[in-house]
């Protein structure tokens, strides 16, 4: 089950935090992850990643297999983080739906090479 997953990963974590985490991602404790789906499954593991605070997090294409409530739901948790917190989050993605303000800078990486870096409100197609 989910819930045996979950407490050998929390010790020492904020109870807010894990609650917070799992309404947000909306992850059931009962869950049997043998049973579980492709998103589920995904959102048990962001919020295992999520779990303990972080001053860096690098996050790849993260939000396969989340839904569009879940996916919005998180990047907003994750700007929220970097605000109050004063943490830095590299998201690679090729997605850029729903990514209209959250990001400050933004880089182009092509075959290993980085082709662009800008802040975000400089690149057309990324401002609100």
């Amino acid at each position: 089950e989910v819930s045996t997953l979950i407490d050998s990963h929390s010790e020492g974590v904020d109870p807010e935090r894990l609650q917070r985490l799992s309404e947000l991602l909306g992850v059931d404790r009962a869950w049997n992850l043998t049973a579980a789906s492709d998103g589920q499954r995904r959102r048990v593991q962001i919020l295992l990643k999520l779990l303990k605070p972080f001053r860096v997090l690098l996050l790849d294409e993260i939000t396969t297999d989340l839904d569009l409530l879940v996916r919005s739901r998180l990047l907003s948790w994750l700007a929220e983080e970097c605000d109050a917190r004063g943490v830095t989050v590299v998201y690679c993605t090729h997605i850029f739906d729903g990514l209209d303000g959250w990001a400050s800078h933004v880089a182009h990486v092509e075959q290993a090479r980085l082709r662009r870096s800008a802040k975000a409100e400089d690149v057309d197609g990324l401002r609100e």
